[in-house]
C-alpha cells in the first residue's frame, strides 16, 4: 500500500497530483445556499471543490504538512479552486465603472479591507478568511472557509458584506446624531434655568 507523501516542484512549492485540474464552472454550494463553488477533476471524475478537497489533500500527504504548508495550500484551494472563476480579493482596488467597495477606518458606510489570511487553530482546523467580489449580486462579501484536520471543508460562512456594513454604518451615524441631539437638549434644559436665575439676580 502506497503512503501519500509530499512532492515538491523545483521552486519548493508543494505539487498537486498530475491528474488534478480545477474546473472554472460555478455550481450551487451545498454548505451555504447563498454561495457558489467551482469544480475540479481528479482521476477522471468531476468533484465539487468545497465537498471533496480532502481526497486531493490526503493524496498529497496532508497529515505530514506543517502549519505553513496547510495554510498555503488551504488559501490556494479557496482562491484557485473554490473561486476558480474570479479568485478572492487580494487588494481593495477599484472596479470598472464602480466606486471602490471599501472605505477607511473612519468611513462607517463601507467595510475596511483586510488581506486574505489562513490560520491553523489550536484544534488543528485551518480557517481561511477573505473578501470576495460577488459579481452575480454586485456586492463584496467577507467569507470564512474552515478545513478540518483531514483536509475536508466543514463550513463556509458569510461574516459580513458591503450591504450589512452600510446599514450598520447608518445605524451608527443615526445613533451618534441622536446622542448629540440628546446632549444638546440636556444641556439646554440644564443651562436655561441657570441663566434665568442669574438674570433675576442681576435685576434684583
Amino acid at each position: 500500500m502506497n503512503t501519500p507523501t509530499k512532492s515538491r516542484k523545483a521552486n519548493g512549492s508543494i505539487a498537486f497530483p498530475e491528474d488534478f485540474k480545477p474546473v472554472k464552472r460555478n455550481i450551487q454550494s451545498e454548505l451555504n445556499k447563498e454561495l457558489e463553488t467551482c469544480l475540479f477533476t481528479f482521476r477522471g471524475k468531476e468533484y465539487s471543490a468545497e465537498s471533496f478537497s480532502g481526497i486531493v489533500f490526503r493524496e498529497m500527504g496532508w497529515k505530514d504538512f506543517d502549519r505553513l504548508d496547510k495554510e498555503r495550500i488551504s488559501l490556494y484551494w479557496v482562491d484557485q479552486v473554490i473561486h476558480g472563476v474570479t479568485g478572492v480579493l487580494w487588494s481593495p482596488g477599484g472596479y470598472e465603472d464602480k466606486e471602490n467597495y471599501f472605505g477607511g477606518s473612519l468611513n462607517f458606510l463601507k467595510p475596511s479591507f483586510k488581506s486574505p489570511t489562513a490560520v491553523v487553530s489550536q484544534n488543528g482546523d485551518v480557517k481561511v478568511t477573505y473578501w470576495f467580489n460577488d459579481l452575480k449580486h454586485k456586492k463584496v462579501l467577507q467569507l470564512q472557509v474552515i478545513f478540518d484536520t483531514n483536509g475536508d471543508i466543514k463550513s463556509r460562512n458569510i461574516l459580513s458584506s458591503g450591504d450589512s456594513q452600510f446599514y450598520t454604518g447608518l445605524s451608527v451615524i443615526a445613533g451618534g446624531a441622536a446622542l448629540a441631539v440628546g446632549l444638546f437638549l440636556f444641556r439646554t434644559k440644564l443651562i436655561s434655568p441657570v441663566l434665568r436665575i442669574t438674570s433675576s439676580k442681576f435685576k434684583n
